[in-house]
């Protein structure tokens, strides 16, 4: 009976070090998700020269004297959230707009979508709307 015990007990041991084996090489082996925005410039107007020389200021709503250039739209998907990831969206943004010519980003929408009941993956999502616009100033 106690031979018996002892080839249970050992068996439950060599059966729980292989599962923590196991767990340990598929968490190592868990890809990783770096934070890549990808995005799409979609023009209005004919392109004017690119202006990477200058800097593109960002607005909440339009300025009074503007000349609307193109529609950018930007989005990445993160593990683990934070503001750094936020304004990583933004200057993104920013590039896009200099491409149409634009000094300038009014912000249309800038949303946060964690995992959870309206987006089932394990991901959240950033995205961002902008229109690329050109000021006078």
């Amino acid at each position: 009976m106690d031979v018996n015990k002892h080839r249970n007990f050992e068996a439950n041991m060599i059966a729980l070090l292989i599962a923590i084996i196991v767990f340990a090489v598929l968490y190592l082996l868990k890809p990783s998700y770096p934070f890549q925005p990808r995005g799409i410039i979609l023009p209005m107007v004919q392109q004017l020269p690119d202006t990477s020389k200058l800097p593109i200021k960002v607005y909440d709503s339009f300025p009074i004297n503007y000349k609307a250039l193109a529609y950018v739209h930007a989005e990445a998907h993160t593990l683990n959230p934070n503001n750094a990831d936020k304004q990583a969206m933004i200057g993104y943004a920013k590039q896009l707009a200099k491409k149409a010519g634009a000094n300038g980003l009014v912000l249309q929408a800038n949303v946060y979508q964690g995992p959870g009941a309206g987006n089932p993956a394990p991901l959240a999502k950033y995205q961002l709307l902008a229109i690329a616009i050109r000021t006078n100033d």
